[in-house]
């Protein structure tokens, strides 16, 4: 919990977006993805070195290579932080939007990216979902 936690106190600026961080991180844990979380690769590292440079660094706590948990956590985290971790939010429900054409039972959050410069997140259930999220914050210039 304390590693989830953990994460989610990096990751997360808002705290409406903590139990949807939460949530994709335990979704991708249950099916074996790899969490490909930013945060855990600048944990002990210099945070100048670029991404993609950081992204390559074969280190326990590169998410990117390894799946599953880091073996520590990453920063220390808040109660509310904590909180999300021990209640994650559901997952979107049928009649949310971005579960149109997706079975029953396999709608997940499983993707979230910068969505606007004060720290909220835009989630997806789908790889084409996320793909377009990634483009509208490059758009806003959000993401490098």
């Amino acid at each position: 919990v304390l590693i989830i936690a953990s994460i989610i106190e990096r990751e997360a600026k808002v705290d409406e977006d903590r139990p949807k961080i939460a949530r994709v991180i335990v979704n991708r844990l249950l099916l074996g993805m790899p969490l490909q979380v930013d945060a855990t690769l600048y944990y002990q590292q210099d945070g100048t070195r670029p991404f993609s440079e950081l992204r390559d660094l074969d280190t326990p706590y590169n998410t990117y290579l390894h799946t599953g948990l880091p073996p520590t956590p990453i920063s220390n985290p808040g109660r509310a932080s904590i909180h999300a971790a021990l209640h994650p939010a559901a997952d979107p429900s049928l009649g949310d939007p971005l579960c149109v054409g997706i079975p029953a039972g396999q709608c997940h959050y499983l993707y979230y990216v910068l969505a606007d410069e004060d720290g909220h997140h835009a989630f997806a259930v789908t790889i084409a979902q996320h793909e377009a999220n990634v483009q509208a914050a490059r758009d806003k210039g959000l993401l490098g």
